[in-house]
């Protein structure tokens, strides 16, 4: 909760405001997106609820923002990045036993594909997530931005895969088809 505390500043819900279902469903969004920027990549809008204490009299309500009691481990695990594979020109549906792939290791990037139709440097220079950082929402959208507007891509998935869930060690592999 201590991480839902440090976000309060930016609240839509203050003091003084009608209650309201609509500020509620927006302020655990906000949450779920700040959540995100911090690393918690399997945090969702779900795992926040609101305790609201009526007591308080004269019409007024005490609202209270906890994260779950129950929740999965990996769903307050703070996520950094581990080995970022991206496949060029990668098709849906493709045979990758009839195509030659390279691969090769260009700026920490593991790029596979052909080496020649498209500059390999290039498509990194568009990828905006980086190993041993922290996986964060805006960092995603922003690759997922940049590499739409290549030729290379005429449709960009970005897939991450938890490295061994048992150790919870907190890392993800990065796949960009």
């Amino acid at each position: 909760n201590k991480l839902v505390d440090n976000t309060k500043d930016e609240s839509i819900i203050r003091p003084g405001m009608q209650y309201n279902l609509d500020s509620m469903k927006k302020e655990r969004e906000r949450i779920n997106a700040a959540m995100k920027e911090l690393g918690l990549y399997y945090f969702t809008p779900e795992d926040i609820i609101f305790m609201v204490d009526t007591t308080a009299g004269d019409h007024q309500a005490d609202i209270y923002v906890q994260i779950k009691m129950r929740v999965p481990p990996q769903t307050t695990t703070i996520y950094t990045l581990n080995n970022i594979y991206v496949y060029a020109n990668h098709a849906l549906f493709q045979d990758s036993s009839i195509y030659r792939m390279d691969t090769a290791i260009v700026d920490g990037y593991i790029y596979i594909g052909n080496l020649y139709t498209y500059r390999p440097e290039i498509i990194v220079k568009s990828i905006y997530l980086e190993k041993d950082s922290a996986y964060t929402f805006s960092d995603y959208d922003i690759t997922l931005n940049r590499l739409m507007r290549l030729d290379a891509y005429k449709f960009v998935n970005i897939k991450f895969k938890a490295l061994d869930t048992l150790k919870k060690t907190g890392k993800l592999d990065t796949y960009i088809y």
